[in-house]
């Protein structure tokens, strides 16, 4: 019945709200400040890409804020281009692990892969 409401391009929107509106509650919850946030159009173009690699609930959330380093020291850039050599590499195996691992989650794939991380 839902979705006589809406079009497909509509719920594709109403969907990236929501988790954009997670997203900034995340960023509130931890106390980053605004400076560090991505704007909306950075949110929406991100969630954007994490539903066309097939993420969804925490794990395209937690491909936002490995995406956007709200942490990333001053002068360098906050977004992460996946699709650099070592970062397409690093994408491509984590979403490796979530086809067999449904379960994982992006942001602790994700972090193992940094520990691994050659010197």
């Amino acid at each position: 019945m839902g979705s006589a409401l809406f079009d497909p391009g509509q719920w594709h929107v109403a969907h990236i709200a929501a988790a954009a509106n997670r997203v900034w509650a995340g960023y509130a919850n931890e106390k980053v400040p605004s400076q560090r946030q991505p704007d909306g159009d950075t949110v929406v173009r991100v969630l954007g890409d994490s539903r066309r690699l097939g993420l969804s609930g925490a794990n395209q959330l937690d491909y936002v804020w490995c995406t956007w380093q709200h942490d990333a020291p001053e002068g360098h850039e906050r977004e992460l281009s996946w699709q650099a050599p070592r970062a397409a590499r690093v994408l491509n195996q984590i979403l490796e692990v979530l086809r067999q691992q449904p379960d994982a989650r992006f942001a602790n794939l994700y972090l193992e892969a940094l520990k691994q991380r050659p010197a």
